[in-house]
């Protein structure tokens, strides 16, 4: 600095220069002597050392600096002090420097912020001086190149779920319905009246396949007929069974169903009272709607027999038989099933390959097990989810194979929107939001962590330690 020291050397800082890791809470750790040579500080003068960030060639935040004052600039602050009342902001933090033809040390140890959003840069530090009356010389030295962590997603100990193989009994069940129309009063179905051939044929097709499957076989079958809200409950009673043995034997004719299992067909009766008929009318806005239900209300009973009685006598019945009453009869169906077990490796690979339907979710993913690479397990465990798409192990795992694949994207998509409190899926969802530079996230969810590999990633995602520069 011309004119505020003889022969101008500029300060150092040792070691020089350091290489620090920035915190996930965007903070570095500084610690570093700055080398003062002898005359580098005028006897008159203030000398700053200001650390700073800088981006580029752009300072773009400073921090507090280091002031030494040399011993005649000392002598001028008292003076002021005690003189003029000026109060210096440096008085309490300021080093005295008395023999300014000696080299000085001074330690700088601190955690500096980094500015908010920034990636890159170092740390300087900028050297300038005031009080000789002649200058404000500047020296710039950098202190410290600064690396921000990356999460190094090969690293990462991914979590895969293993379950135990076991045979459990496959039973399925289903329901289904027919709206047949049939004669007043009459319970032979035709097949050529109203829609009945095609409802009919819907039945078929639903219970056809089912009863054809050589791996399956059908544990029961419960049929129910049904009667309108018109007549005596022990009427529809009647009529309701009669229609359900109807459909039994059209079905065991239509269907060759064997007669093992045409014994096993139960048939009963579910007549439909005069609730529909009240929750149609108000449907349709209609306000007889509140007549029909304050009779239903008064005449309460085991049937509705009482009610109707009544509700016949109103002026708008011919409009309720008209309007509400339905034309067409239901005849409801409900059923179950069990596929045949595979317990043979080679069996359960052959049934993948030729009725993949046939498997349960341990079959499947016993089939996972068995493939020969993780291209081929990820598109067992993609079948897998067409017939169980909540499948926590064959999600977890195929996030886990993105991951190895470093396709880290694929892996979050999947586990995002996974409820499940399973540390192996909570583990790899925390290594897709690192690898996406979500660090926070990840970090959240790995500290309530208690597994080894938890507690392995966690330690990728911490600060290191600051290191001298090669």
């Amino acid at each position: 600095m011309t004119g505020c020291s003889s022969g101008h050397k500029t300060f150092t800082s040792s070691p020089s220069p350091i290489t620090v890791e920035a915190s996930r809470k965007s903070t570095v750790d500084v610690n570093v002597d700055f080398n003062i040579p002898a005359n580098y500080i005028a006897s008159r003068s203030r000398v700053f050392i200001t650390p700073a960030y800088m981006l580029g060639d752009e300072i773009v935040k400073e921090y507090s600096p280091i002031v030494l004052d040399g011993p005649i600039y000392d002598k001028k602050v008292v003076r002021n002090a005690v003189l003029h009342g000026k109060i210096d902001p440096y008085a309490l933090t300021a080093i005295h420097v008395q023999n300014t033809h000696k080299p000085h040390t001074v330690n700088f140890s601190e955690t500096l912020s980094i500015p908010e959003g920034v990636k890159e840069g170092r740390i300087v530090a900028v050297a300038s001086a005031d009080g000789c009356g002649q200058c404000t010389g500047m020296d710039t030295i950098v202190v410290a190149v600064i690396e921000f962590p990356r999460f190094e997603l090969p690293k990462a100990r991914k979590s895969r779920l293993n379950p135990e193989f076991k045979v459990r009994e496959k039973i399925h069940q289903g329901n289904g319905e027919a709206r047949l129309q049939f004669v007043v009063n009459k319970w032979d179905i035709v097949p050529s009246l109203a829609d009945n051939k095609a409802e009919l044929q819907k039945v078929v097709e639903t219970l056809g396949p089912i009863l054809s499957d050589t791996l399956a076989t059908v544990n029961s079958l419960n049929i129910f007929g049904s009667a309108s809200a018109e007549a005596s409950y022990q009427h529809n009673v009647k009529l309701a069974t009669n229609r359900a043995n109807s459909a039994k034997n059209w079905l065991v004719e239509n269907l060759n169903i064997p007669a093992t299992l045409s014994k096993r067909i139960k048939v009963g009766a579910r007549p439909e009272g005069w609730e529909p008929v009240v929750q149609a009318m108000i449907a349709a806005n209609d306000p007889d709607s509140i007549k029909v239900r304050e009779l239903m209300i008064k005449y309460p009973g085991p049937t509705d027999d009482a009610a109707e009685k009544y509700i016949r006598r109103l002026p708008c019945w011919k409009r309720i038989h008209d309007n509400y009453l339905a034309k067409d009869r239901k005849v409801i169906y409900d059923y179950t099933w069990t596929v045949k077990n595979f317990t043979n490796d080679e069996e359960m690979i052959q049934i993948y390959k030729t009725r993949p339907d046939a498997l349960s979710e341990d079959e499947f993913l016993r089939v996972a097990t068995l493939a020969k690479n993780d291209d081929d397990r990820l598109l067992v465990y993609q079948d897998l989810l067409k017939f169980y798409p909540g499948s926590v192990t064959a999600i977890n795992n195929m996030a886990a194979i993105y991951l190895d694949k470093e396709q880290p994207a694929k892996a979050l998509e999947l586990l995002k929107n996974l409820k499940t409190d399973s540390p192996e899926v909570l583990n790899n969802l925390a290594i897709a939001y690192a690898a996406l530079e979500e660090e926070d996230k990840a970090i959240e969810i790995l500290s309530k962590l208690s597994t080894d590999d938890a507690k392995y990633n966690l330690e990728l995602l911490q600060p290191k330690t600051a290191k001298a520069a090669n």
